[in-house]
């Protein structure tokens, strides 16, 4: 699961040494059953990204790595 903070690296389907996007996750939260991208129901957006493209990359499943936050 994605959190604040986290860093994330996403790779083009196509050439998986592409990348799409990557930065640090900066959720924008959205009460329950409120918001929608492709017909599914989502919780949070990802600040300075399109919803549709952010939920293009994961629903089709864009190769990624995920670099978890680690408070010191």
């Amino acid at each position: 699961m994605l959190e604040d903070n986290d860093e994330l690296i996403i790779y083009s389907k196509e050439d998986p040494n592409q990348i799409v996007w990557s930065g640090k996750i900066e959720l924008i939260r959205h009460p329950l059953f409120t918001e929608s991208a492709r017909e599914m129901w989502i919780h949070t957006d990802q600040k300075g990204v399109d919803r549709e493209i952010w939920a293009r990359w994961f629903f089709e499943k864009y190769p990624a790595k995920l670099i978890k936050f680690r408070p010191l």
